[in-house]
């Protein structure tokens, strides 16, 4: 567990202060890290068996511009308590974390099915807006599930905030990876492969940085 804590600590900065006890024990990453991994997970998951993981359209502009709204609302948390328009403290950046996480992959999903199958234009019929609402009541559920004083709350929480931080490593790399010009026929093998490497590369060097960061050498 303890070189599980150190890898999240390249991503988070695990203040205790800001991080959710539950049944007195710690969640490996802060209050906000959780919200934003774990609705992202339940995002991503939520498109996949709605039948969305292919999907390459935006969601309709109301379900767009609400998702969007709430998206910025999460991260508009950071400044919030010290306007005096918020309050301060871990719910809240619990709650923060789990709008930008949810709405982050509404958008992502679709861009990254684009660039990745590179399929070419089809036909597609898009999700009734009304439907863009189950997400962000999952995420309300899981915002509840931070305040259950049990440790299997504690354990779902971590589980689903190591998952949805693996994920959205993993589909950005892929994403960047899917931007490099490349020769031979789309979905082939090799050229899937080659995506992966590129990834992995990208990955590689974002923990690189991230473990020898200058700014935070100098900052120490």
């Amino acid at each position: 567990m303890a070189r599980i804590n150190n890898l999240l600590a390249l991503v988070c900065h695990q203040r205790p202060d800001r991080t959710l006890s539950i049944a007195g024990a710690l969640l490996p990453l802060c209050s906000r890290c959780t919200g934003i991994y774990a609705g992202f997970l339940l995002s991503i998951a939520w498109q996949w068996f709605s039948g969305g993981r292919r999907r390459t359209l935006l969601p309709p502009r109301p379900a767009l511009e609400i998702s969007a709204a709430l998206g910025i609302l999460g991260g508009l948390e950071v400044f919030l308590p010290g306007w005096g328009i918020m309050a301060d403290g871990n719910p809240a950046r619990l709650a923060a974390g789990l709008l930008t996480g949810t709405a982050l992959a509404l958008f992502l999903l679709p861009v990254f099915n684009r660039f990745f199958y590179q399929t070419g234009p089809r036909k597609e019929r898009p999700p009734r807006p009304t439907s863009y609402a189950f997400p962000f009541l999952g995420a309300a559920l899981l915002f509840r599930l931070g305040s259950w004083n049990h440790p299997a709350a504690g354990r779902l929480l971590a589980v689903f905030s190591i998952l949805g931080l693996i994920l959205i490593y993993l589909l950005i790399n892929l994403l960047l990876a899917s931007m490099l010009p490349e020769t031979g026929p789309a979905g082939s093998k090799r050229r899937a492969g080659r995506r992966l490497l590129a990834a992995l590369l990208f990955l590689g060097l974002e923990i690189l940085f991230l473990r020898f960061n200058p700014l935070r050498l100098l900052a120490g």
